[in-house]
């Protein structure tokens, strides 16, 4: 069974909690999020970090390994995958491989349809009540998509949807943002 943990609460922690839990990290954690500037940003990867812990059952201060193109993992530990937002963060943990991404639902630049969609979806677009919730599913679907096979963004993104039958999505909505799970089929071994 795979466990979705979605946290948009960010600010009902204060600046004293985060310090605690900030306290808690491990160093090599500490400095990657030192580097950053955005308050929020930083907020995010600290309770990201905890919630991981949390839910994995991790001990003392065991950090996230990253593979060649950036994906975290946990050695010996059930796959999970993360996105966030500006305020909202969203974690999946699993048995199996997983990819997730979440985008906030607001309105879309028809440019950026163009260089990350084939025709097909464009149409899809077009033809859609709703342009931008089509826009959005089509884009967390290749975004799950490339985190599930860990790839770069950058490879063939237009047709990184063609071959669907290799790849199974649920997609839902959650306070004004679209969240889109990608595994493997049961029936493709990658």
């Amino acid at each position: 069974m795979d466990k979705i943990i979605y946290f948009d609460k960010f600010n009902k922690i204060n600046e004293k909690e985060y310090k605690k839990l900030y306290s808690f990290l491990p160093l090599s954690r500490k400095k990657q999020i030192d580097k950053i500037n955005d308050i929020n940003t930083k907020k995010i990867k600290i309770i990201e970090y905890y919630l991981i812990k949390k839910y994995l059952k991790l001990k003392g201060n065991t950090d996230f390994c990253y593979s060649k193109n950036g994906k975290p993992y946990i050695e010996n530990k059930k796959h999970f995958s993360i996105s966030h937002t500006k305020n909202a963060l969203v974690i999946a943990i699993s048995k199996e491989n997983v990819g997730i991404d979440m985008e906030e639902i607001k309105g879309h630049k028809t440019n950026l349809i163009k260089k990350v969609c084939n025709e097909k979806e464009i149409e899809e677009i077009k033809n859609s009540k709703n342009k931008t919730k089509k826009f959005l599913e089509i884009w967390t679907k290749k975004e799950s998509t490339v985190k599930l096979f860990d790839t770069s963004i950058f490879f063939n993104i237009k047709d990184i949807l063609t071959n669907t039958d290799a790849v199974r999505y649920r997609t839902f909505f959650k306070n004004n943002h679209i969240i889109t799970i990608a595994k493997l089929n049961k029936k493709f071994k990658k």
